[in-house]
């Protein structure tokens, strides 16, 4: 998306690739670069999910904005993969500069975000990637599709897309909907929810592949993997990863039930209007209001979020 963590089906292809790297010799040469004593380390990975230039016609036009801001802390001991979704309208300062979190890629503030995001979510955070939503859909139909169990009925009316509650097989085009859907009374928080849902349905299928499904479908996306953005090699990251078929998912989601964030509006960019009466002819300058989401204690107070957050991780 994650992305649309998005977005987060990469960390699927990175665990995977840390299979093949770990166990077949014939993928050897693919990870010229792997470090060997860095197996099972752990990692954690920033992964922010945007429509690429082009795509935004298709999948509503937000180009270089991350709807999806992600963060997977793999913890090998206990093979968990914490996922902390961040909500898009998030409102701060990062690198000298005051925006929301979904133009940090845009800003070029990726890594001014990562130095804040221990102060956010007690989570350090070195590693970062960006995805666009043709390689979440490439992935999910080259899996076959993926099963997921919906709480509640998804509907778009600009595009009339809309599945029940229930059970579903998703497409990769189902699956990019629903990462990106923007119209639930929850807002954010409900496609964050879906995002960790499809993400989990994936792993489910991927675990339920013969191991050479899964050397097909691995290999069949790493020229996606090539294509992302990315500060870290894939021989670097993937070693660190032991037994993908076992791993569990620890979901945190921040939602208005939790207290923690409240809603508000700040100025964006003046507007010049020209204002012309019977007597008076000139202009007068006002501003537009985007909508945000900032800390209940207050912008830049982070302390009860990153508590709330260190208190569902898996440690």
């Amino acid at each position: 998306m994650r992305t649309f963590i998005a977005l987060a089906i990469l960390i699927l292809i990175l665990l995977g690739l840390g299979y093949l790297a770990n166990s077949s010799e014939k993928s050897a040469s693919f990870f010229s670069d792997i470090r060997k004593e860095r197996v099972g380390e752990g990692v954690s990975l920033l992964i922010l999910g945007r429509v690429a230039e082009g795509q935004g016609g298709q999948w509503h036009a937000a180009p270089n904005l991350t709807d999806a801001i992600v963060i997977a802390e793999y913890k090998p001991e206990e093979n968990v993969v914490n996922l902390v979704s961040l909500p898009r309208d998030l409102y701060g300062e990062f690198g000298g500069e005051t925006f929301k979190i979904n133009e940090v890629y845009s800003r070029k503030k990726i890594e001014a975000f990562m130095e804040k995001l221990p102060e956010v979510t007690g989570i350090e955070v070195k590693n970062y990637l960006v995805v666009d939503v043709e390689i979440i859909k490439t992935a999910v139909d080259k899996l076959g599709g993926v099963d997921v169990e919906l709480e509640d009925a998804i509907t778009d009316p600009v595009t009339g897309f809309r599945l029940e509650a229930g059970a579903h097989h998703l497409t990769g085009d189902d699956a990019i909907w629903i990462m990106r859907n923007r119209f639930a009374p929850e807002g954010d928080f409900f496609r964050e929810k879906n995002q960790h849902n499809i993400i989990a349905a994936v792993f489910a299928k991927f675990s339920a592949m013969s191991r050479a499904e899964k050397t097909a479908f691995l290999l069949g996306m790493a020229p996606y993997v090539d294509n992302t953005e990315t500060n870290f090699s894939i021989g670097e990251i993937a070693p660190r990863f032991n037994n993908v078929n076992k791993l569990i998912f620890n979901s945190i989601t921040l939602d208005f039930s939790t207290g923690l964030l409240e809603s508000s509006y700040v100025p964006v960019g003046p507007q010049v209007i020209s204002t012309t009466t019977s007597d008076a002819t000139g202009t007068s300058s006002t501003s537009s209001r985007a909508y945000v989401l900032v800390p209940k204690d207050g912008i830049n107070n982070y302390e009860a979020i990153r508590k709330f957050i260190e208190e569902k991780l898996t440690r």
